[in-house]
């Protein structure tokens, strides 16, 4: 008989804050990596793979971790919470938690295969790690299940949700500031200019993945927020066609 464990015990809260917490830091992290092409160094290398274990370990709990169905009822039957997570979130957490980076190190200490084919892994492997960002899907019920957590506690239920539409309202520009920077970057080649060929001819900016992405997280709030202040324009038209889905974006979000 496996052992179940409740979904208001301390340790389920706490698990449970943890993950948010951590998901947030893969939402926001995964993207501006992928983009402006940064990678993760010494200590904060450490913490992607402490991010790695925890959702690889948060999927093995997810069957014994009891839940409140939408009528109040709880779940503790350890087959019941089971097949329950298999209907709904098991398939995309095995997606966005699947170690790739792993996969990918392992094949480069073992020397598998040649540069040129290791190369192409790398970069789909990175593609697939973007993957995680879907995980952000599930933030609506795990903070529903964090208000159920709280009980009496309104203060605290208030302060979550003001939380909550916070970072709902940040990760959209963000993720519309690194595919910004991703598109414009990207179309230098085809249209021989764009928006970020004069960020990196700035020497002001410097030449690393942090002052491009305070120049692009700038535009993608100037632009969703409809300030639009003129001082950043696309320079081709793929940006031009970013601009527009920024644009709608903005429309249905804020």
């Amino acid at each position: 008989h496996v052992p179940s464990i409740h979904p208001e015990s301390r340790f389920a809260f706490a698990w449970i804050v943890l993950g948010l917490v951590l998901m947030y830091y893969d939402v926001v992290m995964g993207p501006y990596r992928f983009c402006f092409q940064t990678t993760a160094e010494g200590a904060e290398a450490a913490f992607d793979e402490f991010v790695t274990v925890y959702f690889l370990l948060d999927v093995a709990l997810s069957f014994v971790i009891g839940v409140r169905t939408s009528t109040g009822t709880l779940v503790t039957d350890p087959q019941l919470v089971a097949a329950r997570y298999l209907r709904t979130w098991f398939v995309l957490d095995v997606a966005a938690s699947f170690p790739y980076s792993w996969v990918l190190r392992a094949m480069s200490d073992g020397g598998q295969g040649d540069l040129s084919k290791l190369s192409r892994l790398a970069r789909s492997l990175k593609v697939l790690r973007l993957l995680r960002v879907i995980r952000f899907a599930k933030v609506h019920s795990v903070m529903a299940k964090l208000v159920q957590a709280l009980g009496q506690h309104l203060w605290a239920a208030h302060l979550l949700n003001f939380g909550w539409l916070t970072l709902l309202a940040f990760v959209p520009t963000h993720l519309c500031a690194c595919s910004w920077w991703l598109v414009s970057d990207s179309s230098t080649p085809k249209y021989g200019i764009s928006w970020a060929s004069t960020v990196r001819a700035e020497p002001e900016w410097g030449s690393f993945g942090k002052s491009w992405y305070l120049q692009a997280l700038y535009f993608s709030l100037t632009t969703m927020s409809t300030v639009g202040y003129g001082d950043v324009t696309p320079r081709n038209r793929d940006e031009l066609i970013v601009v527009l889905c920024m644009i709608g974006v903005s429309m249905m979000v804020f």
